[in-house]
């Protein structure tokens, strides 16, 4: 029996299968709750702001931007949608799931299955579904995504790294003290993994963090 059950979760069919599960269920009980439980202070917050981008407002003069200005756009094109906040707790769900995806397949690459599933048993006890419609699940994105590309240690992966630091400062005004410290550490892995060809590698990432 034991044995049996090792073969399944070593499979990488039955890794799938159980993230597909996972994420399904963690969409479908994000937008119940989104539907059933209404916070009007928070989501007043990002509902406001979105409409206000749409409306053609200034930011920061006409409007309150309460996280960060690529926050506002994400949510307004989100918004735009059905002209609810619901919608946009409906994508931020999916980013979600795909940051936990992610997250899972960056495991899978340094360690093994077993590493994955017992990532997704602390997520399901911890954090199974988004809670609010924050920016911190587009934080969460955003750096999943870009560690994910990061580690197949292509050209583009060093750019799109460096531009995803500087889109995560544009997500979340308070971290801009995170995306220097993340700035500096990765210099210093860039230069510790290419100690012959690091400035190639070093010039890409840099041009990424300043587009």
């Amino acid at each position: 029996m034991i044995k049996q059950i090792n073969y399944f979760l070593n499979k990488d069919k039955f890794l799938y299968l159980i993230i597909f599960l996972f994420s399904i269920y963690s969409i479908l009980i994000s937008n119940y709750q989104a539907i059933h439980v209404y916070d009007g202070f928070h989501w007043g917050f990002v509902s406001s702001s979105a409409q206000d981008f749409l409306n053609n407002k200034i930011p920061y003069k006409e409007s309150f931007i309460h996280y960060g200005i690529l926050t506002t756009i994400i949510h307004s094109i989100f918004y735009s949608i059905t002209n609810s906040v619901i919608s946009i707790f409906f994508f931020t769900s999916i980013l979600y799931v795909l940051s936990i995806i992610f997250v899972t397949l960056i495991i899978k690459k340094f360690t093994n299955n077993n590493y994955c599933y017992l990532f997704i048993y602390l997520i399901f006890f911890f954090q199974p579904f988004t809670v609010y419609p924050w920016h911190t699940y587009l934080v969460y994105f955003f750096l999943s995504l870009g560690l994910y590309i990061y580690f197949n240690k292509t050209l583009f992966s060093y750019f799109f790294f460096g531009l995803v630091i500087q889109l995560i400062y544009l997500i979340s005004d308070s971290s801009k003290f995170f995306t220097y410290i993340i700035f500096l550490i990765t210099i210093l892995f860039i230069i510790l993994e290419n100690k012959k060809n690091y400035l190639k590698y070093l010039s890409l990432f840099v041009l990424g963090y300043s587009v």
